[in-house]
């Protein structure tokens, strides 16, 4: 990641490794590790790492259509009087 980092002329400085339990995943620690470090670069620090609480959105709120299925809201076209 050093040659990436000097590639976009960033610097050595700024790869940094961060132990956090587990895996290699989007779990929580891993991902509020991954805020730190990017609002420690763009001087963001006193934002913090905490995340956020999410609230997930609906099946409904998420569909592009009115029905939600595309091939029944674009394609099959109810007769109109």
């Amino acid at each position: 990641m050093q040659l990436f980092y000097e590639g976009l002329r960033a610097g050595r400085q700024t790869g940094e490794i961060d132990m956090v339990p587990g895996v290699h995943s989007m779990s929580r620690s891993n991902r509020e590790s991954a805020y730190e470090w990017i609002n420690k670069w763009l001087d963001k620090e006193s934002e913090g790492k905490a995340e956020a609480v999410l609230k997930p959105e609906t099946i409904e709120t998420l569909w592009c259509t009115e029905s939600g299925h595309t091939i029944i809201s674009l394609v099959v076209k109810p007769d109109k009087p």
